[in-house]
């Protein structure tokens, strides 16, 4: 007997529970014990690409992998978690020039909202989820602090250039994407799309923007306004 989840149902899940039985589903697919012949399965429904079908790309339970940009991204599961692994999600990357690095980001799970931040940002050429000195080398994996995890995740069209855009746990609410932080040399740039400004601390809304209390002074915008912003900065 079979017991089919569907995308839906999967989509309003609970994320505790959506976590949870991905990691079930994990551990048992990679036991060496056979299973019981009346044993019921657990079968989830394929996964259709949310956002823009141009990209492709592969979900498995617990992976995503853009293999045209060389990218592959894998919540931590429970086992991770007692090795001592921070809860949150692995990023790998190879620059395809025989470089290559992971590091943790710290309480993001594979979410639809991620899912859609990716899908724009690809789209619009920004596939570098690592450049040079960011994360810092100490994060990345087989390093002094690659158990603590990064507090972002940021894009950026060359492993050689500066970060343009990113979310990080401070301003959004992870595994919730509130704001996206765009790098404070983009500020004429923002100027020609955003007018209203909002008090810093305060919800943005489509349309608004504000600036950084502390940290590197950045801007933040509204996570539906990143393609508008993309859009005119790739004119």
């Amino acid at each position: 007997m079979s017991i089919v989840i569907t995308e839906l149902e999967l989509l309003n899940m609970p994320e505790d529970l959506l976590r949870d039985l991905r990691t079930y589903l994990k551990e048992q697919r990679t036991s060496e014990k056979l299973v019981p012949e009346n044993t019921q399965n657990v079968s989830i429904a394929p996964y259709e690409n949310i956002g823009n079908s141009d990209v492709s790309s592969i979900r498995n339970s617990e992976v995503w992998e853009f293999a045209e940009h060389n990218i592959r991204i894998s919540e931590i599961t429970r086992k991770d978690e007692l090795n001592g692994l921070p809860k949150g999600i692995e990023i790998q990357q190879s620059s395809g020039e025989g470089e290559s690095h992971h590091y943790i980001a710290n309480k993001w799970l594979l979410s639809e909202e991620l899912r859609n931040v990716l899908d724009t940002a690809f789209k619009y050429g920004f596939t570098k989820l690592w450049r040079e000195g960011h994360p810092r080398h100490a994060f990345l994996d087989g390093n002094s602090k690659y158990k603590s995890g990064v507090k972002h995740i940021s894009f950026s069209r060359s492993h050689h250039e500066k970060w343009t855009f990113a979310i990080d746990i401070d301003n959004s609410r992870a595994p919730d994407i509130k704001v996206i932080v765009v790098e404070k040399s983009l500020f004429e740039d923002l100027m020609k799309i955003f007018k209203e400004k909002t008090s810093p601390g305060k919800s943005l809304s489509p349309g608004e923007w504000s600036q950084e209390k502390g940290g590197g002074q950045n801007y933040k915008i509204h996570p539906s306004e990143l393609e508008t912003l993309l859009r005119e900065i790739t004119k």
